[in-house]
């Protein structure tokens, strides 16, 4: 089955994103605020409009601002630029507030990343790696999930958010396999 990245527009669409994501982050990522220095975007979208919706208004509004920043033809990133990608399924949180405390406030209290780090959403047919699914819920483990970019600075601290959630709805992107991360795999943008 065909994914986002097999389809030349599409691997644009994306690779512009994650190139915007990163320059953006790289000026704005504080280690000493992690809580706020990567919240600063805000999307006109409408709360209610879908996930893929409201991801995509972060990125239209990060591009507006970094075009009046001046950054206007910025090169396709090649590597993560000593960041990683995460991967945030909303569909099996817990929101205990866990990952929010051990990462100092860079994942919120439903283990959401900051908007800044916003990258792509990703619809996934659920066919390669499944994390165990939970006994208590339906829930098919990133059948959807946000793709956000975690700046250098910021890995550590979002490390220890991860690894304090116990539902598993954020494991680092190159943990999966699944065939997105396999046609990441092939653009040599994950390892």
């Amino acid at each position: 089955m065909p994914t986002i990245l097999d389809d030349d527009t599409q691997a644009k669409i994306f690779l512009r994103q994650l190139t915007e994501t990163i320059a953006w982050c790289l000026q704005h990522a504080n280690a000493n605020e992690p809580e706020k220095s990567l919240r600063t975007i805000i999307s006109r979208q409408h709360p209610l409009e879908s996930r893929g919706t409201q991801v995509f208004g972060i990125a239209a509004e990060r591009e507006r601002q970094l075009w009046k920043l001046g950054l206007i033809s910025l090169e396709p990133v090649t590597d993560l630029r000593d960041g990683r990608l995460l991967a945030f399924d909303p569909d099996g949180i817990l929101s205990d507030g866990a990952a929010s405390l051990e990462s100092r406030g860079f994942f919120d209290s439903d283990n959401v990343p900051p908007c800044d780090t916003w990258v792509d959403y990703i619809y996934e047919e659920a066919y390669g790696h499944r994390i165990a699914t939970a006994p208590w819920s339906q829930w098919v483990p990133f059948e959807s999930y946000l793709v956000a970019w975690v700046p250098p600075q910021l890995l550590e601290l979002a490390d220890a958010g991860i690894s304090v959630i116990p539902e598993q709805c954020v494991v680092w992107l190159d943990e999966l396999d699944l065939s997105f991360t396999q046609a990441l795999r092939r653009r040599k943008l994950l390892i």
